[in-house]
């Protein structure tokens, strides 16, 4: 169950940090990696038990707080630049005091190396079952992103666009120019 006073957090102050960003990473793009890490979480819950999976990494307890935190956060790093962004995404997370409220020390560790580890040119493997979902829910992008949220998730384009419409509508997007 996702604890309410985080889920504020991301959406009302998080979220917005990505208007600054590159047009491809506006809050669409922390939005539909949300959605994206989410779904994959639960279809990944769905296919262990129906193939009786035994694999121990896949069968990791995973945090749906600790997800929605490491989606959200996954890009902040773009504040200082595309290069590093995946690394300065991980010491933003790591300084983010309000993220103390809801996670220990050991969390919020794991959540910043999510971040790091989710960059497609990355050198290894991600480090946490973390670090696999977000990688693959940010590797969905633009109009891609869209018909396969609208896909995966079951709302017709009609119903992505109105809920998009009411996120902008309380201010948790703000609609492009």
């Amino acid at each position: 169950m996702i604890n309410t006073e985080l889920e504020k957090y991301i959406y009302e102050e998080v979220v917005p940090r990505y208007r600054e960003f590159d047009d491809a990473h506006k809050e669409d793009h922390a939005l539909t990696v949300i959605a994206q890490a989410m779904h994959l979480l639960e279809g990944r819950d769905e296919w262990v038990s129906s193939h009786e999976c035994t694999d121990p990494f896949w069968l990791t307890a995973v945090d749906e707080n600790m997800l929605l935190a490491a989606a959200a956060c996954h890009d902040l790093g773009l504040v200082n630049g595309r290069d590093n962004h995946h690394l300065d995404s991980g010491v933003i997370i790591r300084s983010d005091s309000r993220l103390a409220q809801w996670f220990t020390p050991e969390q919020i560790e794991v959540i910043a190396q999510a971040a790091e580890d989710h960059r497609a040119s990355g050198k290894g493997s991600p480090r946490s079952i973390y670090g696999m979902i977000v990688a693959e829910a940010d590797r969905v992008r633009g109009r891609t992103a869209r018909s396969h949220a609208c896909r995966e998730s079951g709302f017709t384009v009609s119903e992505l666009d109105a809920l998009t419409s009411v996120f902008i509508k309380y201010k948790v997007i703000k609609k492009r120019v």
